[in-house]
């Protein structure tokens, strides 16, 4: 009897791959998928960020256009003085695409009042990557740095944080035990 590699040519076994081969081949796949998921996620918070930038750009417009027919800045809920109701914005409705924003925070600022002597409006809002954005009406959209997001937050802080000054008022549209108040339903 002939042994059992007996006329198997050394080239049928060289075709095979070896451990340090797949290893590599494992390695480089593993590699690839990190990079991938990586961008995606980078992909993803940008995303959000910009989609809750224009999300407050058309909040500010319908603001400007309340502010236009009524010839005053709308005022919010709750004052300064932590009196009133800080769910309601009367006359304004808005819609913001929820799946976008924060919502392990109190979210959406809207604060009414005055900014270095001049009666403004600002909104103050934290995207679901963490970024937050501001808008002021004497500046527009910018990224915002200056305010400690809790669950318990109130407007006073945010509205302090954007520069108003007491009195003012203000409201906001989500908070994570009620979910989005009724002027700001998506």
């Amino acid at each position: 009897m002939k042994g059992w590699a007996t006329g198997v040519s050394k080239k049928a076994f060289s075709k095979a791959f070896t451990i340090i081969e797949l290893l590599i081949v494992i390695v480089v796949v593993g590699i690839l998928a990190a990079i991938t998921v990586v961008g995606y996620s980078a992909v993803t918070r940008s995303a959000n960020d910009k989609a809750v930038q224009v999300d407050i750009s058309k909040f500010a417009d319908s603001i400007k256009l309340k502010i236009l027919d009524t010839q005053t800045v709308p005022v919010g809920g709750a004052t300064s003085s932590l009196t009133g109701d800080s769910s309601v914005l009367s006359g304004i409705t808005f819609k913001p695409n929820d799946t976008n924003y924060d919502k392990s925070v109190s979210n959406f600022f809207y604060c009414a009042g005055k900014i270095d002597g001049g009666d403004e409006f600002g909104i103050i809002v934290r995207s679901k990557s963490g970024k937050a954005f501001s808008f002021l009406s004497n500046e527009g959209v910018s990224d915002y740095t200056g305010y400690t997001w809790t669950t318990s937050n109130n407007g006073v802080g945010a509205c302090t944080a954007l520069g108003f000054t007491a009195p003012f008022t203000w409201s906001y549209g989500f908070y994570p035990a009620t979910g989005w108040y009724s002027w700001a339903t998506p």
